[in-house]
């Protein structure tokens, strides 16, 4: 019951760090790594199951003052949308270079209720689309860290 009333007391802290006007920081950070567990494309009227390997390093950044939230990863620094539900967070992501014909959108959701030593769950799913090339979705899942 103890360790119940701990991750209760926990999780509120959290929420309250992340939203509050009046937070102790500018910034909550969120590193996360994440670990490939589906890759799907999509190819001449099919789709296809691809093995992949990979890992990837996120961060997500909200700003207090401003109110907004940030992605950073290997390909740079974007804007996105967040969205608290009280038990998680949600980043959400949507670029479109129409000169390339490249459109990606992404999903992350941090599962604050499950503390695991300091880290909280997270599932990262992104949904690229290559012009009339290809179309590829890929599931991540993984730990993220609050700074």
């Amino acid at each position: 019951m103890k360790r119940i009333l701990m991750g209760k007391s926990l999780f509120f802290l959290i929420v309250y760090i992340l939203f509050s006007t009046d937070a102790i920081a500018d910034m909550a950070t969120f590193d996360c790594r994440f670990y490939v567990s589906k890759t799907i494309k999509y190819k001449d009227n099919e789709f296809i199951n691809e093995p992949a390997n990979d890992i990837l390093d996120i961060k997500f950044i909200y700003d207090y003052q401003s109110q907004k939230s940030y992605m950073s990863g290997n390909a740079g620094t974007v804007e996105t949308g967040c969205i608290s539900t009280g038990n998680n967070v949600s980043f959400i992501q949507s670029t479109a270079n129409q000169n390339l014909q490249t459109y990606i959108t992404s999903t992350t959701t941090i599962f604050l209720n499950y503390d695991n030593n300091g880290t909280y769950p997270a599932i990262h799913s992104r949904h690229l689309n290559f012009g009339t090339f290809s179309i590829v979705s890929s599931m991540y899942h993984g730990f993220c860290r609050l700074r």
